[in-house]
């Protein structure tokens, strides 16, 4: 399962200075998660925050 951005945003960069200890990242494009294991839910409230105000910036 994974979470997918456009990947000419910073959003990624973003998010894996912020989270890389907790989220697994692929490239510039998308967050991974295991199905086996339970969704970190704040980090991906701020994540989906960030990614749904992009254009704000």
């Amino acid at each position: 399962m994974a979470l997918f951005v456009h990947c000419q945003t910073t959003l990624v960069e973003e998010w894996r200075e912020m989270f890389s200890d907790v989220l697994c990242f692929s490239k510039n494009r998308a967050i991974l998660f295991e199905m086996a294991s339970d969704l970190p839910k704040e980090e991906l409230k701020v994540c989906i925050q960030r990614a749904l105000t992009y254009q704000k910036k």
